[in-house]
């Protein structure tokens, strides 16, 4: 098992919401769900602890300049930032961590990753 880490930095495109992610697994592959906000979205998935998760901007996942959007069973919250509509990552308040949209990662090149397919679509 590797022990090797990395650290990121993320953020939505009017760079509103900075985030870094904290000594994580280094990303190599990301999930690719098929439901419909994933696939209205274009969302592409990373799942990091809320631990690993440290807000940069000052903000915080509480802000007012984030949105929350619920669907279907209400698990999942995503974020949004209001100004400049990114997806920028989703929580679940039983959920030990959060996906994170790798879109919104900067020097992550998503056509090098390993897309890992998720059937949301259908999954009970």
């Amino acid at each position: 098992m590797s022990t090797e880490t990395a650290t990121y930095t993320l953020c939505c495109h009017c760079g509103t919401h900075k985030i870094t992610l904290d000594n994580i697994t280094p990303i190599t592959k990301a999930t690719k769900c098929n439901c419909s906000i994933c696939t209205d979205r274009g969302s592409l998935l990373i799942f990091v602890p809320k631990d690993k998760i440290i807000f940069t901007d000052g903000q915080g996942p509480d802000s007012d300049t984030l949105t929350t959007y619920v669907f279907n069973k209400k698990v999942l919250e995503w974020k949004f930032c209001k100004l400049c509509g990114s997806t920028i990552f989703a929580t679940g308040k039983e959920h030990p961590q959060w996906g994170i949209n790798v879109r919104c990662v900067e020097g992550v090149d998503v056509d090098k990753l390993e897309m890992m397919p998720y059937d949301g679509k259908n999954s009970a």
